[in-house]
């Protein structure tokens, strides 16, 4: 009897061993994505302790989850240029459009699907200027081959100027004069490489007067 209560206990702790093996798999296969989600809880409930102790507890945890992030590669980046034809056209009958002008820009994109960019200065056919309205060009890319991009932008035309939010992307739909402008995804999704559409409406005022601006950005990253 003895013997069949330690053959019993004995297969229990396999069992055991094998489990909590298995979740210390599971947990050093998180993904990246996994561990900024991770990530994010415990600064949430970071930002909502006040017991020193227990904020002291959450920041070890927190910084051992960045680690772990910083060596799987979770914070590298990838560098490509995209070079586009862009192309406005607004609502008002002031400035109808369409109005082109190309441009070229670095694209990062790290592991964690985050992208920063810096839109260059940008002269339209029209005289129309638009450049980046300081800093927080940001974006986001997936491995489906979507991609957004967002910006605070300055516009400077021949009716004065005004500031907005450019906001594009490869799954989005306008409609502008000349008919629906619709996005495409990176067709090299996996090597973020080749074409790639982006399309957006961004509210403007210039001036007193109050329009919206439909943009493409038709183009490669290489």
């Amino acid at each position: 009897m003895r013997h069949r209560i330690w053959q019993a206990l004995a297969g229990l702790m396999v069992v055991l061993g094998v489990v909590v093996g298995s979740v210390g798999v599971a947990q050093a296969a998180q993904t990246c994505a996994q561990l900024q989600t991770k990530l994010s809880r415990l600064w949430n409930l970071y930002n909502h302790v006040a017991d020193g102790a227990a904020k002291q507890r959450l920041f070890d945890q927190i910084e051992a989850v960045e680690a772990q992030m910083e060596a799987q590669g979770c914070y590298d980046s990838t560098v490509r240029s995209f070079s586009a034809t862009a192309r406005i056209w607004t609502d008002s009958d002031r400035a109808p459009g369409p109005y082109d002008a190309g441009l070229s820009f670095q694209v990062r994109i790290n592991n964690l699907g985050d992208v920063s960019w810096s839109l260059p200065t940008t002269t339209f056919s029209d005289g129309t200027v638009i450049s980046q309205n300081g800093s927080g060009a940001s974006g986001r890319y997936a491995s489906s081959g979507y991609l957004s991009l967002t910006a605070p932008i300055l516009v400077v035309t021949k009716d004065g100027s005004g500031t907005g939010t450019l906001n594009v992307s490869t799954d989005q739909t306008v409609s502008t004069r000349d008919g629906v402008r619709t996005g495409s995804r990176v067709s090299s999704p996996a090597t973020t490489t080749g074409g790639v559409t982006l399309v957006g409406n961004t509210p403007l005022t210039i001036s007193v007067l109050h329009l919206n601006a439909q943009i493409q950005l038709s183009g490669t990253l290489s």
